[in-house]
């Protein structure tokens, strides 16, 4: 049981991190945009 709470707990922290690199990624993409546009 432990083990399974750990497993869903990763996957949880790994599901938190690719939100935060894809948010990352538009934020990039929307600063280049924007310089891009200036």
């Amino acid at each position: 049981l432990e083990i399974f709470g750990f497993m869903d707990l990763k996957k949880q922290n790994n599901i938190i991190l690719l939100d935060f690199l894809l948010w990352l990624t538009n934020l990039n993409l929307t600063v280049f945009a924007k310089g891009e546009l200036l």
